[in-house]
């Protein structure tokens, strides 16, 4: 992990894109949050050639959403730096290890007690300060190296075995039943017969009132990832930040990855 941060509203507009390619300032009550760009600290600190995130911002109906990880200027930074910026697909979240690590640090924060109510029967923060001071402490012993091991450490691992493998994956989905199976084992066998690039629909009622829909699934394969050129750092350096983006554009990002389609006899989905 190379960098943390929290605030008091949810992550909209450009605040990601502040995260990733801004500094924020490091507080004296919460030293381990904030700090340098994103950007600079992976080309610094690791080899990173890709950073994968999920599709924060697409809650909406516009068709060219700008907003949390859709900021125009996102994958340019990154880019920058020889980092290819991708979006996980709509359920990306079964694949992202993140998310283990996510859990388990916001289970620690749901117990955390500050000394002056060690022992009594309030846990947690009750204020946005104490929840910076809990997230910072809870990260720091995290970080505390044992025998050349951590819990972030033991976490990230355990966490790819169980995203990485689809075994969160195909646990989750053992547990559907109803509507909710068939409609999963409609698309599951129509991708297993339907060549690639041949679209196929399927009729859902998620039961929001409005009745049953048609879903069109365009069955596609996954994209191949490119690594950022010398020629993409040299002109994502050059170019200026993107700030707006009329509805004429190109997509905000180059790759936006889908679910690759089942094939047949591979026996699991994969991202």
């Amino acid at each position: 992990m190379v960098k943390a941060g929290i605030q008091k509203r949810a992550f909209q507009k450009d605040d990601c894109y502040n995260f990733y390619s801004k500094s924020q300032p490091i507080e004296d009550h919460c030293p381990n949050l904030g700090g340098r760009p994103v950007t600079e600290l992976l080309s610094e600190n690791t080899n990173v050639k890709f950073y994968f995130h999920d599709l924060l911002g697409r809650g909406g109906t516009g068709e060219r959403p700008e907003g949390g990880h859709f900021y125009p200027d996102i994958p340019r930074s990154f880019a920058a730096f020889g980092i290819r910026e991708v979006k996980l697909p709509p359920q990306g979240h079964y694949f992202n290890p993140c998310e283990c690590l996510n859990r388990d640090i916001q289970n620690k924060i749901a117990l955390w007690q500050p000394r002056e109510r060690e022992g009594s029967s309030i846990y947690g923060p009750q204020s946005y300060q104490e929840v910076q001071i809990a997230f910072s402490q809870i990260l720091n012993e995290m970080r505390v190296l044992n025998d050349g091991d951590s819990q972030i450490m033991k976490c990230i691992r355990a966490a790819y075995h169980i995203r990485g493998t689809s075994e969160y994956f195909a646990a989750a989905h053992a547990k559907l039943n109803g509507k909710y199976k068939k409609a999963y084992e409609e698309v599951k066998a129509k991708r297993d017969t339907i060549p690639r690039g041949t679209s196929f629909t399927v009729r859902f009622d998620p039961h929001d009132g409005r009745g049953e829909k048609a879903v069109i699934c365009l069955n596609l394969d996954a994209e191949q990832l490119q690594e950022v050129d010398a020629r993409e750092i040299r002109r994502a350096k050059r170019a200026p930040p993107i700030l707006n983006r009329n509805i004429q554009d190109g997509p905000a990002s180059i790759y936006t990855i889908r679910t690759r389609s089942r094939r047949v006899n591979n026996g699991q989905a994969l991202v």
